[in-house]
Protein backbone atom coordinates (compact mmCIF):
# COMPACT_ATOMS: atom_id res chain seq x y z
CA UNK A 1 0.00 0.00 0.00
CA UNK A 2 1.19 3.53 -0.96
CA UNK A 3 0.88 5.97 1.75
CA UNK A 4 1.15 9.82 1.34
CA UNK A 5 4.31 11.53 3.21
CA UNK A 6 2.42 12.74 6.01
CA UNK A 7 -1.40 11.28 6.57
CA UNK A 8 -2.98 12.41 9.69
CA UNK A 9 -6.36 10.22 10.64
CA UNK A 10 -8.73 10.63 13.89
CA UNK A 11 -12.35 9.93 14.95
CA UNK A 12 -14.31 6.90 15.79
CA UNK A 13 -13.68 5.57 12.08
CA UNK A 14 -10.06 5.79 12.66
CA UNK A 15 -9.41 2.18 12.34
CA UNK A 16 -5.80 -0.05 12.89
CA UNK A 17 -6.12 -3.57 12.67
CA UNK A 18 -3.53 -5.46 14.50
CA UNK A 19 -1.66 -8.77 14.72
CA UNK A 20 -4.57 -10.76 16.41
CA UNK A 21 -6.74 -9.27 13.12
CA UNK A 22 -8.91 -7.02 15.55
CA UNK A 23 -9.58 -3.77 14.41
CA UNK A 24 -8.29 -1.01 17.29
CA UNK A 25 -9.77 2.84 17.10
CA UNK A 26 -7.06 5.00 17.16
CA UNK A 27 -8.06 8.79 18.80
CA UNK A 28 -5.37 10.28 16.37
CA UNK A 29 -2.17 8.87 13.66
CA UNK A 30 0.12 10.26 11.70
CA UNK A 31 1.69 8.10 9.33
CA UNK A 32 4.75 8.20 7.03
CA UNK A 33 7.09 6.16 5.43
CA UNK A 34 9.21 5.52 7.93
CA UNK A 35 7.29 6.56 11.40
CA UNK A 36 3.48 6.44 13.06
CA UNK A 37 2.19 8.39 15.52
CA UNK A 38 -0.81 6.54 17.32
CA UNK A 39 -2.00 9.01 20.21
CA UNK A 40 -4.99 8.59 22.98
CA UNK A 41 -6.77 11.60 23.63
CA UNK A 42 -8.71 11.56 26.84
CA UNK A 43 -10.39 14.82 27.94
CA UNK A 44 -12.11 13.49 31.36
CA UNK A 45 -12.68 15.32 34.82
CA UNK A 46 -10.68 12.00 36.20
CA UNK A 47 -7.12 11.04 36.28
CA UNK A 48 -6.48 8.14 33.03
CA UNK A 49 -6.93 5.34 35.61
CA UNK A 50 -4.58 1.73 34.88
CA UNK A 51 -7.16 -0.58 33.36
CA UNK A 52 -7.66 2.48 30.84
CA UNK A 53 -3.81 3.14 29.92
CA UNK A 54 -3.46 -0.81 29.93
CA UNK A 55 -6.42 -0.96 26.91
CA UNK A 56 -4.27 1.77 24.94
CA UNK A 57 -1.22 -0.47 25.39
CA UNK A 58 -2.55 -3.28 24.68
CA UNK A 59 -4.04 -2.03 21.06
CA UNK A 60 -0.07 -0.43 20.86
CA UNK A 61 1.40 -3.67 21.56
CA UNK A 62 -1.35 -5.43 19.13
CA UNK A 63 -0.17 -3.07 16.56
CA UNK A 64 3.00 -2.73 16.85
CA UNK A 65 4.09 -6.12 14.50
CA UNK A 66 2.02 -4.75 11.55
CA UNK A 67 3.95 -1.94 11.31
CA UNK A 68 7.22 -3.94 9.72
CA UNK A 69 10.08 -0.92 8.99
CA UNK A 70 8.29 1.58 10.64
CA UNK A 71 8.34 3.16 14.09
CA UNK A 72 5.53 3.39 16.38
CA UNK A 73 5.11 6.21 18.53
CA UNK A 74 2.75 6.25 21.07
CA UNK A 75 1.31 8.91 23.75
CA UNK A 76 -1.22 9.25 25.29
CA UNK A 77 -3.02 13.42 26.07
CA UNK A 78 -5.18 14.32 29.48
CA UNK A 79 -6.81 17.35 30.60
CA UNK A 80 -6.36 15.97 34.03
CA UNK A 81 -3.38 13.50 35.32
CA UNK A 82 -2.60 9.82 35.83
CA UNK A 83 -2.89 7.25 38.24
CA UNK A 84 0.20 6.30 40.05
CA UNK A 85 1.83 3.36 38.25
CA UNK A 86 1.56 4.36 34.50
CA UNK A 87 4.44 6.27 34.42
CA UNK A 88 6.24 3.13 35.33
CA UNK A 89 4.35 1.02 32.54
CA UNK A 90 5.18 4.22 30.33
CA UNK A 91 8.39 4.24 30.41
CA UNK A 92 8.91 0.70 30.16
CA UNK A 93 7.29 0.30 26.86
CA UNK A 94 8.34 3.38 25.53
CA UNK A 95 4.42 5.55 25.62
CA UNK A 96 4.46 9.55 26.27
CA UNK A 97 2.44 10.74 28.27
CA UNK A 98 1.30 14.33 28.42
CA UNK A 99 -1.06 16.46 30.09
CA UNK A 100 -2.28 19.64 29.13
CA UNK A 101 -4.71 22.09 30.86
CA UNK A 102 -8.05 21.85 27.93
CA UNK A 103 -8.46 19.87 24.54
CA UNK A 104 -8.10 23.50 23.10
CA UNK A 105 -4.68 24.52 24.82
CA UNK A 106 -2.33 22.48 22.80
CA UNK A 107 -2.28 23.08 18.53
CA UNK A 108 -0.92 20.33 16.25
CA UNK A 109 1.84 22.18 13.60
CA UNK A 110 3.80 20.13 10.87
CA UNK A 111 7.60 20.38 10.92
CA UNK A 112 10.76 19.07 12.86
CA UNK A 113 9.42 17.34 16.28
CA UNK A 114 6.57 16.08 17.96
CA UNK A 115 6.63 18.40 21.15
CA UNK A 116 4.46 18.83 24.04
CA UNK A 117 7.15 21.35 25.64
CA UNK A 118 10.30 22.70 24.02
CA UNK A 119 12.31 20.18 26.80
CA UNK A 120 10.15 17.28 25.96
CA UNK A 121 10.58 16.13 22.45
CA UNK A 122 10.34 12.96 19.99
CA UNK A 123 12.41 13.15 17.34
CA UNK A 124 10.57 11.81 14.01
CA UNK A 125 12.64 10.72 10.76
CA UNK A 126 12.56 13.49 7.91
CA UNK A 127 9.59 11.93 6.35
CA UNK A 128 6.92 13.36 8.62
CA UNK A 129 8.01 15.24 11.22
CA UNK A 130 4.77 16.61 13.68
CA UNK A 131 5.04 19.54 16.29
CA UNK A 132 2.86 20.23 19.04
CA UNK A 133 2.80 23.70 21.10
CA UNK A 134 0.92 25.25 23.89
CA UNK A 135 -1.52 27.37 21.48
CA UNK A 136 -0.61 30.44 23.38
CA UNK A 137 3.19 29.83 21.76
CA UNK A 138 1.68 29.24 18.47
CA UNK A 139 -0.10 32.28 18.20
CA UNK A 140 3.08 34.70 18.99
CA UNK A 141 4.58 33.79 15.63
Amino acid sequence: MVRKPEQVRHGRSNLRVGISGFPHQIDVSVEGEKDVLLAECKSWNQNVDVPRFLTFLARILDIRPTEQGRTIHSAVVTTKGFDSGITKLADYYGITLHTVTSPTDFVVKYKNLFSIRKSDQVPFSDEVLLEVKRADEANKK
